[in-house]
């Protein structure tokens, strides 16, 4: 069962958008799904991640007051809901003219219990049942930011191996994906998407099409990662133990 802010959303989604009139709402159709992603599905890889870009960039992130109203709907009794970036805004979008500072994908009501600290996902306190939701929001932000386009915000980029500090990334990307296959996209979750469409005008396309994921991020996840230099040291120190250990064993056997 998803978190109580998220199960929140289906009861009060009327009140959530009569109260927010003061926040533009964009022009949009309703989401017609083929047409969205249309001619996307026969691409693989980094070649799918730039299409997916280029369809999920857009130009009406709300200000950080209109998300905080619009989540502040989600538990009315008890008062302003601060919202928490999931990835956190001093790994590349610290300054709020930057449009991921706010994007509503990005944000979760603090009391959802998501606590991210630092760039390594090992060290993320983040209950169960809500690991499939973060990590598709981090792959939303990987894939829809890639500062090449006018929202001031760099190429935030998730890594196989520890995110070094002071950089728009984040670390154990297979991690993340083990999250995704684990925790799969419920109702909840779509309903969610749905909602931020009609005020963002864009989708996080690993909602709608989860099967996406492995298309988009072909990472072998058995092998080791070379860039994780203190995980591999640790790895052959271990293993110089096991051989040592299976050395001596031969020789008091002999």
């Amino acid at each position: 069962m998803k978190s109580l802010p998220i199960l929140l959303l289906l009861a009060f989604a009327p009140a959530l958008f009569a109260a927010t009139t003061e926040c533009e709402r964009p022009e949009l159709p309703s989401f017609d799904a083929e047409r969205y992603y249309k001619g996307l599905a026969r691409f693989e890889g980094d070649k799918l991640k730039a299409k997916l870009n280029e369809r999920i960039t857009h130009r009406d992130v709300q200000p950080i007051e209109c998300a905080e109203t619009i989540l502040s709907r989600l538990l009315p009794d008890a008062g302003p809901v601060q919202p928490r970036p999931v990835w956190p805004r001093e790994r590349g979008f610290p300054n709020d003219i930057q449009d991921a500072y706010s994007d509503l994908y990005n944000l979760l009501p603090a009391r959802a219990g998501v606590r991210i600290t630092s760039g390594d996902s090992r060290k993320w306190k983040i209950p169960p049942v809500l690991k499939g939701d973060v990590a598709r929001i981090l792959l939303y932000m990987d894939t829809r930011y890639d500062g090449d386009d006018a929202s001031l915000t760099p190429d935030l980029s998730l890594l196989r191996g520890p995110a070094p500090r002071g950089k728009p990334s984040l670390g154990r990307l297979c991690d993340l994906l083990a999250w995704h296959e684990q925790d799969p996209v419920s109702p909840t979750e779509r309903l969610r998407n749905d909602l931020i469409w009609q005020w963002q005008g864009n989708r996080n396309p690993f909602v709608d099409h989860p099967e996406w994921v492995k298309r988009v991020y072909q990472v072998d996840c058995t092998l080791p990662d070379i860039s994780d230099r203190e995980g591999l040291l640790k790895r052959l120190d271990q293993l110089e133990r096991e051989l040592h250990a299976i050395r001596r064993q031969l020789q008091e056997g002999g």
